[in-house]
């Protein structure tokens, strides 16, 4: 998760760097090019200096943030402003009959909202500068033409669609990631990240119906970390805990189309291969021999004990599972570290 944020955050990042050099280019463009009162040069000048400032800033991650929530401040007052200026000035004095082209900016200005601010702060902060907008020009109403009119409406019609838009979209995102979120925590492992015993259940049970109902074949791959009590005794619960995730990354390395594998519990893991007997014993001593040379943290040197079953006429999720377990604890009784397949039916 801090990953995906710090992932996040470089691509902000990046995009307010240049931003800002866009921002800058084209301020310092319109200081020298345009004709502009002395108080809009006054102006001009101070965002540029804050924005070529902010490109040497932008590395420092509470400055990103301030950054973030002072161009919301600049990009608000800009558009109020530019509303204001187009009623008052364009309108009434210069008789230009429709906004000017700061309104095709309003969409990108209120998904970035949303983004900064998130769902509930970004509706508010939106509809506040709508409404801000529309106290403006309400108090000309009486002034402007037909035409100036239908503009101004269309504006604030269009504003509210965007509104409503985006925070629908963000609404249906927001829940669709809570509920994926939900199911991982209720079918995945928090430690390892992978299946956990519920979801491995799950598959089970679908196995033995679907193999019942084909006539093919599976087998169970039921593998134990040799003395792991051990290792949380000498190094403590975080270095198991570090354990436990690097067996789990290792045996789901390399899993083919055909292999499902979970964490069944404390150190015990399961897989699932839909292959023979044989062909599923010659995999978990491959996994055994893979596990025996890894080097892991801290410890060094882990070691696993795996028994092997696989699926006979009649059997159940719990007389499967039996059978597995029983190979499981002879391998253990013959000194750990290996594997034994149960080729009985008991």
């Amino acid at each position: 998760m801090k990953d995906k944020v710090e992932t996040l955050d470089n691509i902000k990042r990046t995009i307010y760097f240049f931003g800002s050099i866009f921002i800058s280019v084209y301020l310092i463009g319109n200081f020298f090019l345009s004709d502009n009162p002395q108080t809009t040069n006054i102006l001009s000048i101070s965002l540029i200096i804050y924005f070529l400032v902010s490109l040497f800033l932008l590395k420092n991650i509470v400055f990103m943030r301030y950054h973030e929530k002072i161009n919301i401040v600049l990009i608000s007052t800009y558009l109020i402003g530019s509303f204001y200026k187009s009623i008052n000035e364009e309108f009434l004095q210069l008789d230009i009959q429709s906004l000017g082209d700061f309104i095709i900016w309003m969409p990108i200005y209120i998904i970035y909202l949303f983004l900064v601010l998130g769902k509930k702060y970004g509706l508010i902060v939106s509809l506040f500068v709508l409404s801000f907008n529309l106290i403006i020009g309400f108090p000309y109403f009486n002034d402007v033409t037909g035409q100036q009119m239908d503009s101004i409406i269309q504006y604030y019609i269009a504003n509210l669609i965007y509104i409503l838009v985006i925070y629908s979209f963000q609404y249906i995102v927001s829940t669709h990631a809570e509920f994926h979120a939900l199911k991982k925590n209720a079918y995945y492992d928090a430690l390892t990240e992978i299946p956990n015993r519920r979801k491995c259940t799950m598959v089970f049970e679908k196995l033995i119906y679907d193999t019942q109902n084909d006539s093919s074949s599976f087998a169970v791959i039921f593998l134990d970390i040799d003395h792991f009590k051990r290792i949380n005794d000498k190094y403590g619960h975080d270095t198991g805990d570090i354990v436990l995730k690097e067996f789990a990354s290792l045996i789901t390395k390399h899993p083919s189309k055909n292999e499902f594998v979970g964490r069944w519990g404390g150190e015990e893991f399961i897989i699932f291969s839909k292959t023979s007997l044989q062909d599923a014993f010659i995999e978990a001593e491959r996994l055994r021999r893979m596990i025996e040379n890894e080097i892991f943290t801290t410890v060094n040197s882990v070691t696993s004990s795996i028994g092997v079953a696989s699926f006979s006429k009649g059997d159940t999720v719990d007389s499967l599972l039996k059978r597995a377990d029983l190979a499981l604890y002879e391998a253990k009784k013959l000194g750990r570290n290996r594997v034994v397949k149960n080729e009985l039916k008991s």
